[in-house]
């Protein structure tokens, strides 16, 4: 058994206890102080049907993939999702199901929380961002953009010529792209080499393209146009006009895919700028996240619809998006973010309104974990929560050697 399996399944073991016990006293309650049977509770939680395993609908005759029969789909299902409420969330994050090490974005600053629970935190930063192999960080608030270290200690800091809203590392460690005021400049991943490279780009995800020799950026130009640019040269390799308004770009772990997701639609397109394929969801649905695993080429997508969150794992292949998903989550509560564990055994998708973060097993037998409390354990002043703690990456547990 390894260290992973193990945490797993204690996390897995509900520390309440004995729910004999529970409702022996329960009983014994109910019978002194009342003699009308108590009103059962809805759980707020609930298995997905087998209706909400399609969330995405054929649009123009590109959504591909060649689904199971309805019974046989409905079978698998059972098999992998369950049809009993998952577990009640627990009171504290003491562990992730995944190891690793978990970035997180809080009203106060970020921190690090690692595979046993340990918690660090980095600074008041407006937010963070991991480096490729995890040894480094990236950390901007109001024009100061620097580099820390995982402990915290800053290794370097520079004062940028506006204030920074979003910053990306790149995937071999030695570029940084990041937006300051209405321009995405980028910089070396030691500090040095500061230049802009567009002057008007939109408040959008920056994406940088991994498996190539050079450093290939693409963003969200002013004007609302997706471009793919040489981050070094400068050279505009291809722009394009997109359905929609794109809110976030995301590529696939070789660079083969790259999907850019709106409010109702995602669009899948090759490395040369082609359209592969577009699927709207159901009138009425938002998406509200999206993320490629680490690897290959599945990908999680976070719904939500009448304030009803659903979660699926998709395929996006050479033709298309797959419509068999891989896991289906249906929760009464809108969900935001999406982020893959090390290893993509994992999924970890957010709730603000129940302020909960819960743990989807990414691949059968289906296992379910919810954390609840999520605003306080990561510094939240009392009173409304600003800003709920989101995931800015899910890294690796100690870094490897390279270039951060």
């Amino acid at each position: 058994m390894t260290e992973d399996d193990l945490r797993e399944r204690l996390l897995a073991v509900d520390p309440d206890v004995s729910r004999d016990a529970e409702r022996r006293a329960w009983d014994a309650v109910r019978g002194a102080g009342r003699t009308a049977p108590p009103r059962r509770a809805r759980p707020r939680w609930r298995a997905a049907v087998p209706a909400v395993a399609c969330v995405l609908v054929l649009t123009g005759g590109v959504l591909a993939g060649a689904g199971q029969p309805r019974g046989s789909l409905a079978r698998w299902l059972r098999a992998a999702i369950g049809e009993t409420a998952p577990p009640r969330a627990r009171p504290r994050l003491a562990g992730l199901p995944g190891g690793g090490r978990l970035l997180v974005n809080s009203a106060g600053g970020p921190w690090i929380v690692d595979a046993d629970g340990h918690r660090t935190y980095l600074g008041a930063y407006t937010a963070a961002g991991w480096s490729p192999h995890g040894l480094y960080l990236i950390a901007w608030r109001a024009t100061d953009l620097a580099a820390l270290a995982p402990q915290g200690v800053v290794q370097w800091t520079v004062t940028v010529a506006g204030p920074v809203s979003l910053a990306r590392w790149s995937p071999d460690g030695y570029r940084i792209a990041y937006l300051a005021g209405h321009a995405l400049w980028v910089i070396a991943g030691d500090g040095s080499g500061d230049h802009r490279l567009r002057a008007d780009a939109a408040p959008v995800t920056l994406a940088w393209q991994p498996g190539t020799a050079s450093h290939r950026i693409a963003f969200v130009d002013g004007r609302g146009a997706l471009e793919l640019a040489d981050a070094d040269t400068g050279a505009r390799l291809w722009r394009i006009r997109v359905p929609g308004r794109p809110r976030q770009l995301i590529w696939s772990a070789g660079g083969s895919r790259l999907v850019v997701v709106t409010p109702t639609r995602l669009s899948l397109y090759d490395p040369q700028g082609r359209l592969l394929a577009t699927a709207a969801v159901p009138r009425g649905a938002e998406v509200t996240g999206a993320a490629f695993a680490h690897s290959g080429v599945r990908l999680a997508l976070a719904l939500t619809q009448d304030g009803v969150g659903s979660l699926a794992v998709l395929d996006a292949t050479r033709v298309g998006l797959h419509r068999t998903p891989q896991v289906v989550l249906r929760i009464r509560d809108p969900l935001s973010s999406v982020s893959w564990s090390p290893g993509d055994r994992w999924v970890l998708t957010a709730s603000a309104p129940a302020d909960e973060w819960i743990f989807a097993a990414a691949t059968p037998p289906a296992k379910l974990l919810a954390v609840g409390r999520i605003a306080a354990q990561f510094g939240a002043p009392a009173g409304p929560v600003p800003r709920f703690p989101s995931v800015g990456g899910w890294q690796v547990g100690a870094g490897t050697p390279g270039r951060g």
